[in-house]
């Protein structure tokens, strides 16, 4: 919310998921005069849609360990932009697949969404090459393959 508030540009937030902090985030956007539409819990099926509907994907948490929504973000083309975690890192090479900020500081969220939201160029150039690492990686059959190489190799 608070970078959100910090930007230049007016956005709407979409944020998916429930949890005890929806109350207090409510709060904090009206009081910070941010726009979110708050949708709960979606079934995964109708998640593509809700890819499609956005302009950016961010990710603020503050540990992660394999996380699958900034994959699904960056298999949909998002422009991404997540904090600077652990697993983020492993998934985004900064300023190639996405942008990286500091979970503590709402103002480098706000200069790196920003930067995606004002630079259209930009945002789809870091979507196509986010989607293409995913398809590289996450290919099923390639893992599959990877990982029958792995189970034979330790076989031997």
């Amino acid at each position: 919310m608070d970078a959100a508030a910090r930007l230049k540009q007016r956005v709407r937030l979409v944020l998916v998921g429930g949890g005890p902090e929806e109350v207090r985030l409510r709060a904090q956007a009206r009081a910070a005069g941010v726009e979110v539409d708050f949708r709960g819990v979606v079934d995964q099926g109708a998640l593509p849609a809700v890819y499609r509907e956005a302009d950016a994907f961010v990710l603020a948490s503050f540990t992660e360990g394999h996380p699958k929504a900034l994959l699904e973000a960056m298999s949909a083309g998002l422009a991404c932009v997540a904090s600077a975690c652990e697993g983020n890192r492993s998934l985004i090479d900064e300023g190639v697949t996405g942008l990286l900020f500091d979970a503590r500081r709402p103002d480098e969220l706000a200069a790196r969404l920003g930067r995606v939201l004002g630079e259209p160029a930009l945002a789809r150039r870091l979507g196509a090459a986010a989607r293409a690492r995913v398809v590289e990686r996450y290919d099923l059959a390639a893992a599959v393959a990877r990982e029958i190489d792995l189970v034979r190799q330790v076989a031997r």
